[in-house]
């Protein structure tokens, strides 16, 4: 019942500052609910998001009509399943959270490289037997990127992007399933059970790595299923998939270590500044937007980078994964800007599992 009040209040204030009438994009309201099954519990609530709708549609429209806006001119945004949404319901799912202690100061321990981890990162670059190639994507090598996930309504980023990591690690590994494809990581497993952070409500993924090292490993996805809510630790090490030796954090900001590692190395989990109407919305193109943060207290969403490539009208980009499902972005991908002073801070907390 507080909830229902709650949302009635936030309904009639968002009515009166920020209300755009449907009009006759009335029939765009019906299809939306239809395209992805919207129901809302009450009739208020349902006027609320729809509010929300009309106002998300009046921005993107005027995004996509600014032809003199350098953003516009680098990418478009469209509706998709979030559009009954606002900034401050996306909250909820950028879960990537600095550790911090009781005085709010960040635990730079759960952040820092030991010196093995840093022999880890010097090895891999290194490495002169693997090329940097111009481009790279992982997704065309098999068993090296799983299909787009959707966290739901749980602030599960950071436990995406770590499984997205280490899958990209199976097949260097030796771990594969009976057809040797790629075994798919539980994220529920990390949410329940890696306790130094808050399930749903945020997390960072040098702490997955390191209870993964603890517990000696992370079951399958089809062994302990997703549930988009965190519940009662059922890990099940017998039924372990694979381990690894801890984390390692890249060079603060460096995007031309951040590349030579996807290539060298794999999938890697970074975090961004994602608070943009802008990201929740894109759809195509290289996304530039100069408003991003960089800094550390600037990263609120987890996601993992799979490849990078140039555009010859739109410049450098990174491939990038989001776990918002498929119907977000271009088929649950973003291509984001590259060698753009660090854009989104995309290379300010890149983080890989050691071994």
């Amino acid at each position: 019942m507080r909830h229902l009040t709650l949302l009635i209040g936030a309904y009639m204030a968002f009515m009166s500052n920020n209300f755009a009438p449907l009009g006759l994009d009335t029939k765009l309201w019906i299809d939306f609910k239809q395209d992805h099954s919207k129901s809302y519990e009450s009739e208020q609530v349902e006027e609320l998001r729809r509010a929300i709708f009309a106002k998300n549609l009046q921005e993107i429209r005027k995004f996509n009509g600014d032809t003199h806006n350098e953003a516009r001119q680098h990418f478009e945004l469209d509706i998709n399943h979030l559009a009954d949404m606002s900034l401050m319901d996306m909250k909820q799912l950028n879960g990537f959270q600095l550790p911090r202690n009781q005085l709010g100061e960040v635990e730079r321990d759960r952040l820092r490289n030991t010196p093995e981890a840093e022999q880890f990162i010097k090895s891999i670059l290194e490495d002169n037997t693997a090329k940097v190639p111009d481009s790279m994507d992982w997704r065309t090598v098999p068993g090296r990127v799983s299909a787009v996930k959707n966290q739901g309504q749980c602030g599960s980023c950071w436990a995406f992007a770590s499984t997205g990591t280490l899958e990209g690690q199976e097949a260097v590994r030796g771990v594969t399933d009976g057809n040797k494809s790629l075994v798919e990581l539980s994220e529920q497993n990390l949410v329940d059970c890696v306790t130094k952070d808050y399930g749903c409500r945020g997390g960072i993924m040098s702490d997955a790595f390191d209870f993964i090292k603890t517990e000696g490993g992370i079951d399958s996805e089809q062994s302990y299923p997703y549930e988009a809510s965190q519940r009662k630790c059922r890990y099940d090490k017998s039924k372990s998939v694979l381990s690894d030796a801890g984390f390692a954090v890249l060079p603060e900001g460096d995007e031309e270590k951040l590349k030579e590692v996807v290539a060298k190395f794999g999938p890697v989990a970074v975090a961004i500044d994602a608070s943009s109407l802008w990201f929740q919305f894109y759809r195509r193109g290289v996304y530039v937007n100069k408003h991003c943060g960089k800094k550390e207290d600037q990263l609120d969403h987890a996601v993992l980078v799979v490849g990078y490539g140039t555009d010859p009208k739109k410049g450098d980009y990174w491939i990038v994964k989001n776990s918002w499902g498929p119907h977000w972005g271009d088929h649950g991908y973003i291509k984001m800007a590259r060698n753009r002073k660090n854009m989104c801070g995309i290379a300010t907390i890149a983080t890989l599992p050691t071994f």
